[in-house]
């Protein structure tokens, strides 16, 4: 969990790398006043290429990456991503905090966050 800048937001991003499989998240928008939203994703592994092209949610920040061994040497193929996904905070509350909440057995790396306060 992580606070945020106490405001009205119309967009939240949030960047995060899942590997060994898809992460099942559960993304919980925490407000000053009223009850959370609760958003259920499935972010896309990063090994095969992380975000459909024209997915409705999710965008790969970065592509083209590859693997690196401990002797610096790359390995396996360019198909990896820095994944993004785009959730909406209900309008005309103070955001406060978000929360993240892996249910699978997969791997992440959470990245950072932004938004756009109204």
């Amino acid at each position: 969990m992580f606070n945020v800048p106490q405001a009205t937001y119309s967009k939240m991003f949030l960047f995060i790398t899942a590997s060994e499989g898809a992460a099942n998240l559960t993304v919980t928008l925490n407000y000053a006043a009223g009850a959370p939203t609760v958003k259920m994703l499935k972010l896309p592994d990063y090994g095969i290429g992380g975000a459909p092209a024209n997915d409705p949610v999710f965008f790969n920040l970065i592509e083209g990456m590859r693997k690196w061994s401990s002797s610096d040497n790359e390995g396996d193929s360019t198909t990896h991503t820095i994944t993004g996904f785009e959730i909406d905070p209900t309008p005309n509350q103070d955001l406060v905090s978000i929360q993240v909440q892996k249910t699978n057995g997969s791997h992440c790396v959470f990245w950072g966050a932004t938004g756009i306060d109204t």
